[in-house]
């Protein structure tokens, strides 16, 4: 909505994830925790993982686009 930068976040999942979390340390809901929030923390956690690229100058990843 407005700008393309207000749609652009890369790290929005993470916050997304985290509000499950939450709820689960609230409610300490195991059911809740493996059938709702286990798929959006393996999502969020691929998408992150995909995400890195090789820094060869430090020989470790780093986050960022790969560029083809």
């Amino acid at each position: 909505i407005g700008r393309a930068q207000y749609g652009m976040w890369v790290t929005g999942a993470a916050w997304a994830a985290r509000h499950f979390w939450e709820h689960h340390l609230y409610t300490d809901d195991r059911e809740f925790l493996r059938l709702r929030a286990w798929p959006v923390f393996r999502e969020a956690a691929l998408f992150f993982f995909d995400w890195l690229v090789e820094n060869p100058a430090a020989g470790a990843a780093a986050g960022g686009p790969r560029v083809a």
